[in-house]
């Protein structure tokens, strides 16, 4: 008989319990998830920016310095072949530092794209990487 009773005071606590977290569940966890999702995006996009300035510095000292240095070269020298040895180097040099700087925000650019397109994929997947203790 007196268990009867704290079986059913155990089971009214636990009920109220219950109720309790699924109000907590409903009121404080959508806000936190689209907060973390925000700041995931704006994380990633941080990349992307600093990408953005730096393919914008070479490219001004590009037009600053290797266009006239080309102009210069081409008016001294005293064929034209002379030139094309000055261009092609600072030509492939800048193609090869904009195609090894684009590898750098690459994941950030995937993953602002998959929180913008598909955000549960993305929190499912950050979910797995948190169990499985991956990076």
């Amino acid at each position: 008989m007196n268990t009867d009773k704290l079986q059913e005071q155990l089971l009214e606590y636990i009920k109220i319990s219950v109720e309790k977290i699924g109000d907590f569940a409903a009121n404080e966890i959508p806000p936190f998830v689209n907060e973390y999702i925000t700041w995931k995006f704006y994380e990633n996009l941080l990349p992307i920016g600093m990408y953005a300035l730096v393919m914008l510095i070479i490219s001004v000292l590009v037009y600053k310095l290797i266009i006239p240095l080309y102009r210069w070269a081409n008016t001294t020298s005293e064929s034209e072949s002379d030139s094309i040895y000055f261009v092609i180097p600072s030509v492939a040099t800048l193609l090869l530092l904009m195609i090894t700087l684009f590898s750098f925000p690459y994941d950030s650019i995937k993953n602002c794209i998959q929180i913008k397109v598909a955000p549960k994929v993305f929190l499912i997947e950050q979910t797995s990487k948190l169990i499985t203790n991956k990076d």
